[in-house]
């Protein structure tokens, strides 16, 4: 904890549009909303404009450049994508499953839920993929919308999650192949953080 997650999470939203433009889909996916309301909102459930203005100055990304779809403080049963500008989706795993099912049934007066324009998906607190029930949504959305989904924890590798962290966070979208590896991207840790002077205060 402390050692730049968040910032992380926003900066590659913030570099991948930059690099390939358009109107894509950003889900940021967490099974604890109030994570998520710390990381986005003020105390009257507004995106906090302090934090988006330190964003900005620091390259770290600019919210205005996105739409912001909230479903963590809104559940109404409506996403409207923009047409032009990207999109970062803020939903937590209950919602997620229902947008799915909702998609699965057709019943596109709910929910409107476009995975080809999805660019990936971020899972934070993703070592809770040892839950039977977010392990299967997120097999699906792999392999069957053949979505990447990239994973940020700062708890330690569970006993008995390996099989399916191995599956979600491999690099590979075939669900067939036999060897998968945990395709760990960084293990930036609290130690590397204090060497670097970046360690967020308590």
């Amino acid at each position: 904890m402390g050692a730049g997650k968040t910032f992380i999470i926003l900066k590659l939203i913030w570099e991948h549009y930059k690099i390939y433009c358009g109107n894509k889909i950003y889900p940021i996916v967490c099974y604890r909303q109030e994570i998520l309301k710390d990381l986005f909102f003020d105390k009257d459930n507004n995106i906090d404009e302090n934090k988006k203005k330190i964003w900005k100055e620091n390259d770290i990304i600019d919210l205005d450049c996105f739409r912001i779809i909230d479903k963590i403080n809104n559940k109404d049963k409506e996403i409207k994508n923009s047409k032009k500008k990207p999109t970062i989706l803020l939903v937590n795993t209950d919602f997620l499953r229902a947008i799915d099912k909702a998609n699965d049934d057709d019943d596109l007066d709910h929910y409107v839920f476009d995975y080809d324009r999805i660019a990936y998906i971020t899972l934070d607190e993703c070592h809770g993929i040892s839950a039977n029930n977010l392990y299967a949504i997120f097999k699906k959305i792999k392999y069957e919308h053949n979505k990447h989904i990239i994973g940020f924890s700062a708890t330690v590798l569970r006993d008995g999650a390996e099989k399916k962290l191995c599956d979600i966070f491999s690099s590979t979208l075939d669900r067939t192949e036999e060897e998968k590896k945990l395709n760990i991207i960084s293990r930036y840790d609290f130690m590397d953080a204090i060497r670097d002077n970046i360690i967020v205060p308590p």
